[in-house]
Parts: structure tokens; C-alpha cells; sequence
């Protein structure tokens, strides 16, 4: 060392790994999704032999790009994600009437669609195009409602709340569609309060300002669906000392949905009436949702397995196996918890008789639908 330089030091951090930290890690790792798989492998080959290591990694190819592609945990999620955005937005739109106040009561029987855009395609298109998810959500209710005067029912006024500017609605609707291979079931059920916090008042020009009022409640939405698919995927791979060997698998599989939402909105609302007949009303405000959507199903099929390699012919058990999908395995989706939305409805006035229709769109990318028939009382 030359005279007068300073002497290298050295130093080596020693990292101390926790038993919790190693369960923890033991934990991502065991929780890491895999739905489809291709299990119980056999073959007269010995582990050690060319052929079967090239069969085995072709198996194992086969796994990554299905789980890597059409069963990714993002292409699950931004799916599931999407059809929960659907389901949760459209609930209050057909569930009270936001135009006019019934005598004593009202009944109405619609139907409300909601669509959370993404990439063009249907939900459940997974089994067409070699399957794949869509980043599209799709939910649809069939609701009956009866909204209810409080100041009918003979309720006094509890403190600052006057039943004469309430409507109390309570909803309920339940449905199982079959359609080809596709089976479901729609359910929803909830309850709504319409306040009036600024009275009407008469016009010339609208025949009826309808004033401001305040709409808040709680919906709860659940849909279910299940559809077949075939699965088909392929992978060659190279044998060590010459020759390719393929394996493939062909596997029908049932893919399920289950989407279980709950709403909260808190809306403000106005509109008018023009001659009595023809009913606008528009407003805004905000919902608070929470659910979980997941999808259930699976199935499982042989395998195919082929070389060129030589020897590949003296064995009666070239290689075996079942590929298997479970789509019972996390990710699940869930809605937004805040989303604003803004409103726009208009309603025909045929005496007692209401045809309504209900639009909104949500700061989830979400537009919704409601159209029916309403009966004053």
C-alpha cells in the first residue's frame, strides 16, 4: 500500500429475515393465482429423458400462456371489475319516481340496463375468439316498485320532516334467464326516500316547476351467470439430440359470474311539466357502492402428446395428464366506493298511467337505462 493512502474498508450488512416475514412471503407465493393447470404428469419416460423434459416444459408453456394471458389476474380483474361498475351504477334509476307525487300510492313495473364501456364486445364473448376477457360490463334488472305517501298512511310531521313533501318507494325484482348455453338469475331489492326541500311552484310557460328535491336510499343488486366454453391451446418445444415434441389440450369448461352490489345514493333533483302531459325532470349527486364480483366454474380435459425425437415410439405412456381450470381463485372485483352521476328522465302523463324513461351516466365510465310503466293511486 503506498505510504499515506488510506486503508479500504470493507462492511457486510447481515439482513435478518423475521419468521413473520418468511409467512408472509411463504403466503404471496402460495396465494399466487394459478386456474389452470395440467397435473398428474406420468410417462415410461424417466424424469431424466430428453423427451420427457421437452413434453414437460411444453406443458408448462401451455400453463404461462393461459395464465399469463386469457386467465391473468389483471384480464380476471379489469373484467370483473367492469361487469361490478355495471351491475352497482343503474339501481336507483328505476327504484322511485322522480316526476310526480302520488295521491297515496304508486305502482310501476321496468327495467333498467346498465353498460360500463371498455373494449367492444359482449361479457361473456371469453368463449369465442379462443377466449378472452373483455374489459366490458354488462348488468340488467327487472324491478317492480310501489312508492308510498306518508301523509296518506295518517304519519304527522317528526320534527323538522313533513310527510306531506316525502315518497317513500320500496323496490324488488327477481328474474332467471336461459339463453342457448347461457343460464342466469337477477335479483334486486331496496328502498328510496324522495324529500322535497323546495316546494313547486306553477308557471305559465311549464304548467308545473316540479321544485328541488332530495333523493337518498339503499339498493341492493345481485346477478349471476353461466356460460360453456371450449378451450384450445398448443406448444412445441425442441428435444435435446434432435426432433420436436408437441403437447396440446382441448377442454370444455363452464364459465360463471356472481356480482353482488350495494348503493347508497344521495341525488338532488328538479324538473317541470309541460300541459300536464309531458314530464322532464334532471339531476345529480353522488352514490356510495360496495360488493364483490368473482367468477366460479371451471372444467378439465386430457392432453396430446407427440414426437419426432427418436426412441419417442418404444413407450405405450409417451406422457399424460389432465389440464384443469378453476376459476373459483381470487382476484374478485368490486365497484367504485364514491362515484358522482348526473340524471335526465322524461315521462308521458296519460291520466293515472305513466310511461317513464330514466338515463344517467357515472364518473365510472358507466351509462344506465330504466324505461317502464307507473300507476298513480
Amino acid at each position: 500500500m503506498p505510504i499515506g493512502a488510506k486503508p479500504i474498508k470493507y462492511s457486510m450488512k447481515i439482513v435478518q429475515i423475521t419468521p413473520l416475514a418468511l409467512l408472509l412471503l411463504s403466503a404471496s407465493i402460495a396465494n399466487a393465482s394459478t386456474p389452470f393447470t395440467i397435473g398428474s404428469r406420468t410417462s415410461d419416460f424417466g424424469t431424466g429423458n430428453a423427451i420427457y423434459q421437452s413434453l414437460s416444459s411444453a406443458a408448462d408453456n401451455i400453463e404461462t400462456q393461459i395464465n399469463t394471458g386469457f386467465l391473468s389476474d389483471s384480464s380476471r380483474l379489469t373484467f370483473l371489475n367492469s361487469m361490478a361498475e355495471a351491475n352497482v351504477s343503474p339501481t336507483h334509476l328505476i327504484a322511485i319516481d322522480r316526476n310526480q307525487s302520488p295521491n297515496r300510492y304508486s305502482v310501476s313495473l321496468g327495467a333498467q340496463v346498465g353498460l360500463n364501456a371498455g373494449s367492444a364486445g359482449s361479457p361473456f364473448s371469453a368463449v369465442s375468439a379462443n377466449n378472452s376477457l373483455p374489459a366490458i360490463g354488462l348488468g340488467a334488472q327487472l324491478t317492480a316498485s310501489i312508492g308510498l305517501q306518508p301523509a296518506a298512511l295518517g304519519l304527522n310531521r317528526l320534527g323538522p320532516l313533513d310527510p306531506k313533501r316525502s315518497l317513500v318507494a320500496i323496490n324488488f325484482g327477481m328474474l332467471s334467464p336461459t339463453y342457448g348455453s347461457f343460464s342466469g338469475s337477477v335479483f334486486n331489492l331496496g328502498t328510496h326516500l324522495r324529500y322535497k326541500i323546495v316546494e313547486e311552484k306553477a308557471f305559465p310557460a311549464f304548467n308545473t316547476w316540479r321544485g328541488i328535491d332530495l333523493i337518498t336510499g339503499l339498493g341492493y343488486s345481485k346477478l349471476t351467470g353461466t356460460v360453456s366454453g371450449s378451450l384450445t391451446q398448443s406448444s412445441t418445444t425442441t428435444v435435446t439430440g434432435g426432433g420436436n415434441s408437441t403437447m396440446s389440450t382441448t377442454l370444455n369448461y363452464d364459465l360463471g359470474l356472481q356480482s353482488t352490489n350495494w348503493s347508497v345514493p344521495v341525488e338532488v333533483s328538479t324538473g317541470f311539466t309541460l300541459l300536464g302531459l309531458f314530464s322532464v325532470n334532471l339531476g345529480g349527486g353522488l352514490d356510495f357502492n360496495f360488493g364483490t364480483s368473482k367468477l366460479t366454474g371451471g372444467g378439465s380435459g386430457p392432453i396430446t402428446a407427440s414426437s419426432t425425437a427418436s426412441g419417442a415410439g418404444a413407450v405405450a405412456n409417451l406422457f399424460s395428464g389432465t389440464a384443469t381450470i378453476d376459476l373459483n381463485v381470487e382476484p374478485y372485483g368490486s365497484p367504485s366506493s364514491v362515484i358522482g352521476h348526473g340524471s335526465l328522465g322524461t315521462q308521458f302523463n296519460l291520466g293515472v298511467f305513466k310511461i317513464f324513461t330514466q338515463g344517467a351516466y357515472f364518473s365510472n365510465n358507466t351509462v344506465g337505462l330504466a324505461s317502464g310503466l307507473r300507476v298513480l293511486f
